[in-house]
């Protein structure tokens, strides 16, 4: 992983130009490409099924799919690896993107928030990544 940071922080209501990219700094810094490498979908683009598109997509080329887990109430396992949590904005009514790794906040791409870095307990959904194939991970590795 490495620390992407995201270049615009507006809700999604916001106008496209300003609207936020957190979840792409979040994809970024987990497969560990420069943010201009993952796609640049704001929150409204075509409703929510035009972000699914073009993401899915995108993870689909790339030999990935991604799922998103909502923790049941008391359930307090973490999730282990590296997954993209959902936390309440400090910025406005709205969600914000972060990195986790085994349950863990480890990157918040929001340079603005790093004077208060959010909580693993304040994550309400995680965003676990899969590989469509595993055989394909194994072979690259010729073993």
């Amino acid at each position: 992983m490495i620390p992407v940071a995201q270049t615009r922080s507006g809700g999604p209501d916001a106008p496209r130009e300003e609207a936020g990219n957190c979840y792409a700094a979040c994809v970024a810094s987990i497969l560990e490409l420069a943010l201009e490498d993952v796609p640049d979908v704001a929150p409204n683009d075509n409703g929510e099924d035009g972000w699914n598109e073009a993401w899915g997509g995108w993870f689909r080329e790339r030999g990935l799919t991604t799922y998103n887990l909502v923790r049941g109430e008391g359930d307090d396992r973490p999730f282990e690896g590296y997954t993209i949590g959902t936390v309440p904005s400090r910025n406005g009514p709205y969600e914000h993107a972060v990195v986790c790794r085994d349950g863990e906040v480890v990157w918040d791409p929001n340079p603005a928030n790093a004077e208060k870095p959010y909580d693993s307990s304040e994550a309400t959904s995680w965003e676990v990544f899969a590989l469509l194939d595993a055989s394909e991970l194994v072979k690259r590795r010729g073993r």
